[in-house]
């Protein structure tokens, strides 16, 4: 059984009439993705409702460091909806996978209708979000 490591890729330049050429390794960038398991909620309309989706943090190309997480609400649901997020800073190791509770819970009646939220993830220049669909049915 043999197994295939990609470290990184080879880029090879020559150019014409000289037998000079530039030859490097390009090695992919740490990265991170941010998803979320379910990105549909049904959301009772009611006072006193919630609901909640697990948001997962995975490392990339061995990214380790700290991610801040916020949630920014989508339109119609400003006040009468709050988010809350079990950490809004977490520690995501190399080549592994952290996950955060995210809780809607209802302060007030919403109008039936589809929503949203998004998650966004952040470590330095490097930033990705999720976003939550929400139904409120009648």
């Amino acid at each position: 059984m043999a197994a295939v490591l990609t470290v990184g890729t080879l880029l090879i330049f020559f150019a014409s009439g000289s037998h000079e050429y530039i030859y490097g390794l390009i090695f992919p960038q740490p990265d991170f993705k941010i998803s979320a398991n379910p990105e549909f909620l049904i959301l009772q309309r009611y006072e006193g409702s919630m609901n909640s989706t697990t948001i997962i943090l995975a490392s990339i190309n061995n990214f380790n460091g700290n991610i801040a997480l916020r949630v920014e609400k989508g339109f119609g649901i400003f006040g009468d909806v709050k988010p809350q997020l079990t950490f809004h800073n977490v520690y995501l190791p190399g080549g592994g996978e952290t996950q955060v509770l995210l809780t809607l819970y209802v302060h007030s009646s919403i109008t039936p209708g589809n929503y949203y939220v998004d998650i966004i993830g952040s470590s330095g220049k490097i930033k990705h979000s999720v976003r939550i669909l929400i139904n409120a049915p009648q």
